[in-house]
């Protein structure tokens, strides 16, 4: 695979800051083998896979207080066969001591 990432972020006041993210991944193989072996079961399957996908990323972020934030993220991968999309919502409060 091969994995392409433009990333900005900037810091808006001292404690305001904003990030975002576009790439893409390219598959160079256009399909998958996967197999699983759990106890005396096996399966096998063989995923055909898209070659070209999209990623997105975003999040904000504001610090409380020296030692602690807040932020909200989100996270998106998108196929270019329009089979996958995944979204993922992210908030975090950090406190470091």
């Amino acid at each position: 695979d091969a994995v392409a990432t433009i990333k900005y972020e900037t810091p808006w006041i001292n404690r305001f800051k904003t990030a975002v993210a576009l790439g893409t991944i390219i598959n160079v193989y256009k399909d998958a083998e996967g197999t699983l072996h759990l106890d005396n079961n096996f399966l096998s399957s063989e995923l055909d896979i898209a070659r070209l996908y999209g990623v997105v990323q975003g999040g904000i972020s504001y610090d409380l207080t020296k030692d602690s934030d807040i932020s909200l993220g989100y996270s998106g991968i998108f196929s270019s066969a329009n089979t996958i999309r995944s979204h993922a919502f992210m908030f975090r409060y950090a406190w470091w001591w």
